[in-house]
């Protein structure tokens, strides 16, 4: 069973048309957090789809000065299945993202991962935009954002 899984998951990357690494910044809600994002995605399907995973490094900010609404996120991981619609040199993607832990800007483990960039030839520019819309227990969503500058290989 194990060895199917991970035939399954593999087998994205063994007939992908690209590999896409993406690095940037990391923000929440539009604000600057000081946190890094890094993305690894493999496209398939014609281009459609992709396979992707992100990391996000620790975050801090206050959510509103002058008052003390300090928070601190730790490291996030994030793994989404995203559908592509191509417009020219831009493109939209949306799909499901699940978040390797729950902490104030995500706090549900299942969210939404939405992308809107610009591709010449192989350099993208892009922004993420991962959520839960509310879905979660606690009703509160802040959201991950990051913008990336990335290389399709």
């Amino acid at each position: 069973m194990t060895r199917l899984l991970a035939l399954l998951m593999l087998s994205p990357v063994v007939h992908a048309g690209d590999i896409h690494f993406e690095v940037g910044g990391a923000n929440a809600s539009y604000e600057w957090t000081g946190g890094h994002y890094a993305r690894l995605s493999a496209r398939f399907g014609g281009d459609k789809w992709a396979l992707g995973m992100a990391h996000v490094g620790e975050q801090d900010f206050n959510t509103c000065e002058p008052w003390n609404c300090y928070v601190r996120a730790g490291r996030q991981l994030f793994v989404d299945v995203t559908r592509y619609v191509k417009i020219g040199y831009g493109e939209l993607g949306v799909g499901p993202a699940l978040a390797q832990n729950q902490n104030r800007i995500t706090p549900a483990h299942l969210n939404f991962h939405v992308s809107l960039g610009l591709r010449y030839k192989r350099l993208t520019l892009t922004i993420h935009h991962y959520s839960n819309a509310g879905t979660s227990p606690s009703g509160y969503n802040m959201g991950q954002d990051a913008l990336t500058v990335g290389w399709a290989f």
